[in-house]
């Protein structure tokens, strides 16, 4: 009779270590697609949450209104916190559409990119005018958790002649005329960047607000013109 033959030893061993490379193989191979899908979710789920807040923020810029234009109704002892437009830091009050057919409620609110209750990030904080008259501390709200800073320039307005083209000189601050009632800027550009270096830009225009036309400095003597004898 003759006798069945199986596999031998050796040849199980051989078998066996051409399964293992194939496997470390495709195991290497899955391991680089899930470290790319997920830093592509991460990557995504971050610009979504950059987006989520510049939208809340420009909704709050877009409905500002100057409160009260004359100054000396600003500051402490009862009266309300002056708005400010610094280079990294908003505070100005806005109109807030709460349900459809009750009017608008009126609110003081701020923005800043700063550590907040030993948490970093991009902090909300809404008042109604009582609060704001009366010194009440807002619950600051986390925005952007992951923000490390917020970046703010403001328009002004070079030229104002019909026949030019109109000329856009951006400034860190929106500085308001001593002389002249409080008005808002008319353009904002907001830049956000985030801990992971991504950046986040986008410019905002305010119906109510105006330009600014800041006074050039005067141009050095003998520019321009020919040399004299």
């Amino acid at each position: 009779m003759r006798t069945a033959k199986g596999f031998t030893l050796v040849e199980l061993l051989i078998a066996a270590t051409m399964i293992a490379i194939l496997f470390v193989g495709i195991a290497a191979h899955l391991r680089g697609g899930l470290t790319v899908w997920r830093r592509a979710t991460d990557h995504g789920e971050a610009a979504q949450r950059m987006r989520v807040a510049l939208d809340r923020l420009e909704r709050d810029v877009v409905h500002a209104i100057v409160y009260d234009d004359r100054k000396e109704r600003y500051g402490a002892d009862g009266l309300l916190p002056l708005p400010g437009f610094g280079s990294g830091e908003l505070r100005f009050f806005t109109q807030t559409v709460t349900r459809s057919g009750y009017p608008p409620s009126l609110r003081l609110v701020t923005y800043q990119c700063s550590p907040s209750s030993a948490t970093p990030g991009l902090w909300r904080t809404s008042q109604a005018i009582a609060e704001a008259r009366g010194n009440i501390a807002p619950t600051p709200e986390a925005m952007l958790p992951e923000c490390a800073e917020l970046s703010l320039r403001y328009a002004f307005q070079l030229s104002e002649s019909s026949e030019a083209p109109s000329v856009m000189d951006w400034r860190p601050t929106w500085p308001d005329d001593p002389n002249e009632p409080l008005r808002l800027p008319r353009l904002v550009e907001v830049t956000i960047r985030s801990a992971a270096g991504r950046l986040a830009r986008r410019i905002i225009a305010v119906p109510v607000g105006q330009f600014g036309t800041p006074v050039l400095p005067p141009a050095e003597e003998g520019a321009g013109g020919g040399g004299g004898a």
